[in-house]
């Protein structure tokens, strides 16, 4: 158990969102989070879940969100909220996300992750809301992979993630459709994190995050939409090829054919930078 004295900090913190966070103070975040999951009995998270969340909580961008949410929360209920009760709701969020994610059900086609149903029942309602038609299997899987990107790296758990869903699928078709992408794939492909190997420290634990963030700036030069979420699948969630036939519905041989392609897109980009 973390002491009570862990808040508040002994520095300023969050820090400012114009700069990237120093090693303190991403220790001191780590501390808070396990600190408060202690407190919280009932919310159970894996070590590499929580490494992933610590990485993309201890970012500019995370800043900027409680930033927003807190003044969002004086200007509408003149309340008041600290970085503890944003962070109490992040992880309170963020462990009904990973219960979501991992739920399965069964289809005619057998086995799937639920969360993949849900996107692309919501895809194709809401394109078919915006332009009176339902979408070909193409575009429904572009859109649906999208929109899948867009909660890996924007998603912040705070909020109520089924309405998030669908307005940011609205976004997504708008833009889509208007054809001017380029400010929303600048955001969509802004950050992404991954949870530090446990263990690690000092020189080894830096050599592995300039890998590690190596390879992630990779997967976001891949064009290919399909095969950078099997990239995050495999990175993020440590999925075998299994569940990811079971993910997006399709065969064990259809999948292993994407992960060696994407794998092979991965490697080209790596080696070539």
């Amino acid at each position: 158990m973390h002491p009570e004295s862990i808040w508040p900090p002994p520095f300023p913190f969050p820090p400012s969102p114009s700069r990237a966070w120093n090693p303190e103070e991403k220790l001191y975040l780590s501390k808070l989070v396990f600190w408060r999951l202690d407190q919280a009995d009932t919310l159970t998270l894996s070590a590499g879940e929580i490494g992933w969340l610590i990485d993309k909580l201890a970012t500019p961008k995370a800043v900027k969100r409680f930033q927003r949410v807190r003044d969002y929360e004086v200007t509408n209920s003149n309340t008041e909220i600290t970085y503890i009760d944003w962070l109490d709701r992040v992880l309170s969020g963020y462990a009904s996300f990973i219960e979501i994610l991992n739920r399965r059900i069964s289809t005619a086609e057998g086995e799937r992750y639920q969360i993949y149903q849900t996107l692309q029942d919501i895809v194709t309602r809401s394109y078919r809301k915006h332009f009176n038609t339902y979408p070909s299997k193409d575009k429904r899987e572009d859109l649906v992979a999208k929109l899948f990107l867009a909660i890996v790296e924007n998603y912040f758990y705070d909020n109520n993630l089924e309405q998030w869903l669908w307005r940011t699928t609205q976004n997504i078709i708008s833009s889509s459709e208007r054809r001017s992408m380029e400010s929303e794939e600048s955001e969509l492909d802004d950050e992404i994190y991954y949870g530090p190997s446990p263990g690690l420290s000092g020189q080894d634990w830096l050599a592995y995050r300039i890998q590690h963030d190596e390879i992630i700036e990779a997967i976001h030069r891949i064009r290919h939409q399909r095969y950078r979420i099997v990239l995050l699948l495999l990175y993020l969630y440590d999925l075998n090829n299994t569940e990811l036939a079971a993910f997006f519905g399709v065969s064990v041989e259809q999948v292993t054919t994407w992960k060696s392609r994407a794998r092979k897109s991965l490697r080209a980009i790596y080696r070539s930078t």
